[in-house]
């Protein structure tokens, strides 16, 4: 603009709201299904002739049904949040018309704007409650972890095998359909369960005709649906354990190679073969690593496996199995050398860094001692540093500074005792918690003697070795209360004083009889 009587030119500025280009995909809304006009309106598309096969026939219905439900919406509610606003308003209105004349026209008009007031509340809070998932409002907290480790029954029969052969029926696809919940989240189409739930006897045939014919015959490929709820988009499949709770649930093989092939195929998650390895004798035929190659596609392996940072190895344990530990024990220590670390510094690196490396591997596995003394040495030169590229004088051992300050040490570990007790620790897990792993063990081991009795034989695993050897020790710091009598009489140390059997004299070994045997109405009966 112009300037009048000034230097400075006023500047005239319009303010436009942008139209929202945003592409709004549909939604289906399970308030509509209250509205009277509903189900003719999905009957009156559903009747609408459609050409083509069955999938075809579906699809186009489905997609023509979207699309009237929407315009019936923006008709029948509109902005369902600027008109519960709007009535809101109309509610403040009308309530101080009454008050200033009070008389009976407007509490009437007063009421009635009330009337619609609440059913417009009612709406949004259905589309709200949609909108946030809250099913535990309803239905409380359904994610209970269960114990699946301590129990796996077997519950397909070979009746269920040749019953996964056959097509569904209607009555089979209705209770799938209704298994779905109202207001799960809305498929890439814009429908939920609740639309499905609704309209059942409407679109039923459609949808039969359709799942049938995506089914291939047995003589074809596959024959079942499965859906498979990942917990998150980016978990991995564990095929191993998918293969063993199929077969101990009691899958066939014919259902289970099926069942992982489909889901390759549909899922994108495959299995890494250029990683996958097997490890077999040195002594087996080559026709039979030829044959495993072939069928697995994966390679054949000499070298040392490892899972989860823990070697895979039979035989007897040896210092090259745990070759990685010390790797990266030397790693973390090149990293610091070029640091200017006070002797303070070094000692919470040790403590907190280099002690911490190998909690996890000796929880699971007992590393020779000269893997240990290995790691104390590696851990002593650091800590007293390097002169000239020289390792500095000592001026006291690792064994005399890992004991408490109280006692005269710097309150180091030594590793030798942090694995000594991971080896108790996993006696004592193995007497006293119930799971898979100790499960395994006293159906191995000890079927017919009590696993305090049990004796080591001779190709047994090394594992089972190490803690029978540490039972003796780790056994007297293991103390049962009595509850309802399920203590071995002779053998578990419910006394507090050691287990019966080591003070019984004579020949024979007693049995496995437990102590409610002797424990009759309140009173000892022996």
């Amino acid at each position: 603009m112009a300037s009048a009587g000034s230097d400075h030119s006023p500047l005239h500025m319009e303010m436009n709201v942008r139209p929202d280009t945003t592409k709004k995909y549909f939604k289906f809304l399970n308030c509509w299904t209250q509205n009277a006009t509903f189900l003719p309106l999905v009957q009156q598309i559903w009747e609408s002739p459609v050409l083509g096969n069955a999938m075809r026939v579906f699809h186009l219905k489905i997609k023509a049904l979207c699309s009237a439900m929407s315009k019936w919406s923006r008709q029948e509610y509109g902005d369902i949040f600027k008109q519960t606003k709007e009535y809101e308003g109309k509610m403040k209105r009308a309530e101080e018309a009454w008050i200033q004349s009070n008389k009976e026209e407007d509490r009437a008009a007063l009421n009635e704007i009330n009337a619609q007031y609440i059913k417009h509340l009612k709406v949004e809070e259905s589309v709200l409650k949609q909108t946030t998932q809250l099913q535990w409002f309803k239905d409380g907290d359904a994610n209970t972890r269960e114990d699946l480790i301590s129990c796996i029954p077997t519950m397909v029969t070979p009746e269920d095998n040749e019953l996964l052969a056959t097509q569904p029926t209607l009555e089979e696809l209705k209770q799938v359909v209704f298994s779905m919940y109202p207001t799960s989240a809305a498929g890439p189409d814009g429908l939920n369960g609740k639309v499905f739930h609704h309209c059942w006897e409407i679109i039923k045939d459609d949808l039969f005709k359709e799942i049938v014919q995506g089914i291939k015959k047995p003589n074809i490929g596959a024959n079942e649906v499965i859906k498979i709820d990942m917990t998150k988009a980016y978990d991995r499949v564990s095929w191993d354990f998918t293969c063993i709770m199929m077969r101990r649930l009691g899958f066939s093989e014919f259902i289970i190679d099926m069942t992982l092939d489909d889901y390759e195929s549909t899922s994108g998650q495959l299995i890494n073969k250029s990683k996958s390895h097997f490890m077999i004798a040195p002594c087996a035929f080559h026709y039979t690593i030829r044959r495993i190659q072939q069928i697995t596609g994966f390679s054949r392996k000499e070298s040392l496996l490892t899972y989860l940072g823990c070697p895979l190895y039979t035989g007897r344990t040896r210092i090259i199995h745990f070759n990685c530990l010390i790797s990266k024990v030397m790693s973390r220590i090149r990293g610091w050398h070029g640091r200017l670390l006070s002797y303070g510094g070094r000692l919470t690196l040790i403590k907190y860094v280099l002690q911490s490396l190998p909690i996890h591997l000796l929880s699971a596995v007992s590393p020779p001692k000269t893997i240990l003394k290995q790691i104390e040495k590696l851990t002593a030169n650091f800590f007293w540093g390097m002169d000239k590229e020289r390792n500095r004088y000592h001026w006291a051992s690792l064994q005399k500074m890992s004991i408490t300050q109280e006692e005269g040490g710097i309150g180091l570990r030594a590793i030798e005792d942090v694995c000594k007790s991971m080896e108790f620790k996993q006696w004592w897990t193995f007497r006293t918690k119930q799971s898979l792993w100790s499960s395994f063990l006293l159906a191995k081991y000890c079927q017919r003697s009590h696993p305090v009795s049990k004796k080591w034989n001779s190709g047994q695993s090394q594992t089972w070795m190490k803690m029978i050897l540490n039972r003796k020790e780790a056994e007297h710091h293991i103390q049962w209360r009595l509850h309802s009598g399920n203590a071995s009489f002779w053998w578990d140390n419910w006394l507090g004083t050691g287990n019966l059997a080591s003070y019984r004299e004579g020949s024979g070994r007693p049995g496995n009889i437990k102590v409610s045997y002797f424990w009759n109405a309140g009173q000892w009966d022996i």
